[in-house]
């Protein structure tokens, strides 16, 4: 029987022969070469599919598998499901890779046992050509040093690194013990997998190794203007579900503040995007109606957030909301009727 390699890269692939080259070239000659490397072709129209298969040809770590387009999150996962190394790094096909960023992941994996590493990347704008270090993947402040565990972080574990998977060396152990796999969405597909890995590790180490550069401004981007106004959903169904997760596994009181900022930064942030006009119309009302209601962001005060500015935006939307349902009750009822109404507070 084949022996198993020591890590498994799952690589999605949709629509990529402009850059997927580049990045299988920086996989396949990684100083580390004890690895699969499983690209799961999701229905790409383009040349993609031919490229895998020629490299499949040539490299015999390269194995390919061919789906119709079901979405990125179903390609990581059946990634997963086929994945036989003792350690998962989850990439795009876009980016490309130190020669040396497996081997440097997979000792200090090997050296703390570790249920994830996290190592630093750059960025790379595709318009421009020019690369720049990305000083915000990780917040060192916010940490308390190289390895530590999700206990030390319980108050910022959402908001020490961002919820991507590609700059992280997983555990497969770790991940199936805990049943991981991607969410289903458009958007956001890979949060609910790394905040769940994150919230129950026991040992997570950080590296200052720079081992990545990511792509930016691809015009096929899932994250493009077209596609976040289409799916700006996917967000609120990724918060719920967190929260689902939380809640049932009775650990939501130890990283509620945590999650909180969480929820109510990306909602903001999601809602100061260049959406659509018509996108930003209807997620204001969502804001307002559904997702502010429902978590009850405001109780908590100003001082439970990491970013007052975050928490005073929301006020700006719920505090417009309330003028202009006043404004409208006040027309068609008169002021004394409007005073009363006002003070139930069925406004707000």
């Amino acid at each position: 029987m084949k022996k198993c390699p020591e890590i498994s890269v799952i690589l999605p692939v949709y629509n990529m022969e402009r850059y997927l080259e580049q990045c299988l070239d920086s996989l396949l000659t990684q100083s580390f070469n004890d690895i699969e490397i499983i690209c799961i072709n999701d229905g790409s129209k383009d040349n993609s599919l031919g490229i895998l298969n020629d490299y499949a040809k040539k490299d015999q770590r390269v194995i390919v598998i061919n789906q119709e387009n079901k979405g990125a999150a179903s390609a990581r996962n059946i990634g997963l499901d086929y994945a036989r190394g003792k350690y998962l790094s989850i990439l795009d096909a876009d980016d490309f890779y130190d020669r040396d960023m497996l081997l440097k992941a997979y000792l200090k994996a090997e050296g703390t046992e570790a249920d994830i590493v996290i190592y630093r990347c750059n960025d790379y704008n595709d318009q421009t050509e020019e690369t720049t270090p990305n000083k915000w993947s990780i917040i060192d402040r916010l940490i308390p040093g190289e390895i530590f565990s999700v206990q030390e972080v319980s108050e910022c574990v959402f908001q020490f690194c961002v919820g991507w998977a590609w700059d992280k060396l997983f555990n497969r152990a770790f991940i199936e013990i805990n049943h991981l796999r991607f969410q289903n969405t458009k958007i956001h597909n890979d949060a609910f997998f790394v905040f769940v890995s994150l919230s129950n590790a026991s040992r997570i180490v950080v590296m200052n190794d720079v081992l990545i550069t990511k792509r930016r401004a691809v015009n096929t981007s899932i994250s493009s203007t077209s596609n976040i106004s289409t799916y700006w959903k996917d967000l609120f169904i990724f918060i719920d579900t967190l929260d689902d997760y939380l809640t049932s596994h009775h650990i939501k009181t130890v990283f509620e503040r945590s999650f909180y900022n969480l929820a109510l930064h990306l909602a903001i942030n999601r809602y100061n995007s260049n959406l659509s006009k018509k996108s930003k119309k209807a997620m204001k009302k969502y804001l307002r109606k559904v997702f502010f209601p429902k978590y009850q962001f405001r109780k908590k005060g100003i001082g439970y957030y990491y970013n007052k500015n975050e928490y005073n935006a929301m006020i700006s939307i719920l505090s417009l909301s309330f003028m202009l349902a006043a404004l409208r009750f006040l027309m068609a009822n008169g002021f004394i009727a409007t005073m009363k109404k006002i003070r139930t507070k069925l406004f707000h």
